[in-house]
């Protein structure tokens, strides 16, 4: 007679032993291992399955320790070490539902800790860092030791999936190196507000597949909103803010309202994060002035999410270029100094802060356009701003390889983050242009300009399509796609049919590849808001093809703006 399903036991609950599967695992989303003992009993001793000769420890004898660096090749490894010192080894790269389907001869892994603010005992708390954040032992250790029994399973699942599938895409390289792996999951033990976050983020991500992560999604992001609301109360004491570390009290809160913010919208597309975006610029001012110098590398990592922030939002709300002024200090890179890859900007933070620029201009001269002042008139100090930015990303230059650190991580060498340096230059330049064709001349687009515009979008999309999908680069190429996709408007400027009809198959060409890429990035990042940007530019092309029909050679013509028709069709998005 069976008295209760495996897993049941391993989690200490009542099986209701529902034939063929229990209830429990089935509201749990587990698979049922079912009722059947493939165990042996020894006078002394649980084994395990038959074959396996290995005796199962006490709970309190397992530790789960890290065995070396990532390795950027081959999947991540995490030892599995028992009392008697026989040893498992567990890939990062295993999917959530494997681990969820441990029977109770192997318990259930989290990688590196998972917080120690859960309400029950059932936690892994995790050994403090062996080295602090500055200079270059960014290569850590952790160990996570076990306490009391087994962790709680959503959770832990959560946890794992966070490691296994949310670090990999929420970053243009993933090593030791990621700062969202390696920094931000040494806080999720000690900082409850990083601890909940994370566990929104993963909730999140799989809320695509998985629709009932919707809830535990909002009841992780209330227990983070908590958590925030109570640090901001709280305050700031001086030796809290000049503890000498740069992940202080303002950093914590920094860093939630960063991931709350960037985040807001994989459960819902439509939310921007922006009450979260303008908190985080007062929060990142104060600590920038207490970070320590020699801490280049936060500093730097900090800054550029930042400046990828700023870049994504700025194409979705109007502001002001003084915004981001803050950010203008950091839009010249010191020649002297090596560049620490950043997890979003790669190497190139200045250009998304110039970007940042050109997504408030584009906006502006929208809004003015909106209020009847007439797209070809704009003031003397708008078209200003806009050459000043031309000017900085014309003179900008990608940085050399001896300059760029390596990111230990084989998917995503340091030619593919000069290849997204060069094609954030060029869409920056394309969008400006686009917006303001006074740039090249006149208020309006000419052939000439279409060429040259029609010139860069090729080039963005080519060098693009040079990068392999397994490159981790692919993260960051929604934004891209987008502004060299909305280039694709076929013009009116030759009523010559066979040349006509080769621009054509040109565009449709690239249209197409445009639409391959998004599908991929959709497919790798595995968000619902990407899919947004196939809607603005499929969109974008009908405008373009039905305004061409309509009208004749001569015509004053001007692109159809990508910005415009999101607002239009209420498809704001985050696309980062």
């Amino acid at each position: 007679m069976p008295d209760g399903c495996l897993r049941c036991k391993q989690r200490r609950i009542k099986c209701d032993e529902t034939l063929p599967v229990c209830i429990q695992c089935t509201r749990k989303g587990f698979e049922c291992p079912g009722y059947k003992r493939p165990l042996k009993w020894s006078s002394k001793y649980e084994v395990g399955k038959s074959g396996n000769n290995s005796a199962a420890p006490k709970s309190s004898e397992r530790v789960l320790q890290r065995t070396g660096p990532i390795q950027p090749v081959e999947p991540n490894l995490f030892e599995f070490t028992v009392s008697d010192g026989a040893t498992h080894s567990l890939s990062v790269q295993e999917d959530v539902q494997s681990a969820q389907n441990e029977t109770a001869a192997r318990p259930d892994p989290v990688f590196i800790s998972a917080a120690n603010s859960l309400s029950s005992n059932d936690i892994w708390t995790p050994s403090s860092l062996l080295s602090d954040d500055c200079g270059d032992s960014w290569t850590r250790t952790f160990m996570a030791q076990r306490t009391l029994s087994t962790p709680q399973d959503d959770d832990t699942a959560l946890l794992w999936h966070y490691f296994s599938k949310v670090c990999p895409v929420n970053s243009c390289f993933d090593s030791q190196k990621n700062f969202l792996r390696v920094e931000v999951g040494s806080l999720i033990s000690s900082r409850p507000l990083i601890h909940y976050c994370v566990l929104s983020m993963s909730a999140a991500h799989l809320t695509t597949k998985q629709r009932n992560m919707v809830a535990i999604t909002l009841r992780h992001r209330t227990s983070a909103l908590s958590c925030l609301k109570a640090k901001l109360t709280k305050g700031f004491s001086i030796p809290e803010i000049n503890n000498g570390s740069p992940l202080n009290d303002i950093a914590e809160i920094l860093l939630g309202s960063i991931l709350l913010g960037m985040t807001e919208g994989w459960h819902d597309p439509s939310q921007l994060g922006v009450t979260h975006l303008h908190g985080a610029r007062s929060l990142f001012q104060k600590w920038i002035t207490t970070v320590p110098a020699r801490c280049p590398r936060t500093i730097n990592t900090i800054t550029g999410i930042m400046s990828y922030w700023e870049a994504v939002a700025s194409f979705v709300h109007n502001q002001c270029l003084d915004s981001i002024s803050y950010l203008m200090p950091y839009s010249l890179e010191d020649e002297r100094c090596d560049i620490y890859v950043n997890p979003w900007t790669g190497i190139c933070t200045p250009l998304f802060i110039h970007l940042a620029q050109v997504g408030i201009l584009t906006r502006q001269r929208s809004l003015a356009r909106q209020l009847s002042v007439g797209w070809g008139h704009i003031g003397p100090d708008m078209l200003e701003q806009a050459r000043a930015i031309e000017t900085a990303l014309l003179s900008y230059k990608i940085l050399s390889t001896d300059r760029i650190e390596d990111t230990v991580d084989s998917r995503t060498p340091v030619d593919h983050l000069q290849r997204i340096a060069r094609v954030y230059r060029l869409v920056g330049l394309l969008q400006l242009y686009m917006t303001f064709p006074e740039l090249h001349g006149g208020p309006f687009v000419d052939s000439s300009l279409n060429h040259s515009i029609l010139s860069l979008a090729t080039n963005v999309l080519t060098t693009i399509g040079v990068l392999p999908p397994t490159s981790g680069v692919y993260c960051v190429l929604t934004i891209p796609l987008i502004i060299a996709g909305s280039a694709l408007q076929l013009s009116c400027f030759s009523s010559d049919v066979p040349a006509s009809t080769l621009q054509q198959d040109t565009y449709l060409f690239w249209r197409n590849f445009v639409r391959e890429r998004i599908k991929t990035i959709q497919e790798i990042v595995g968000l619902a808001v990407i899919g947004r940007a196939q809607k603005i530019l499929d969109r974008v092309w009908f405008l373009a093809d039905v305004r061409r029909a309509a009208e004749g050679p001569g015509q004053e013509w001007e692109y159809i703006q990508w910005t415009e028709v999101m607002s239009s069709e209420k498809l704001e998005s985050i696309f980062g």
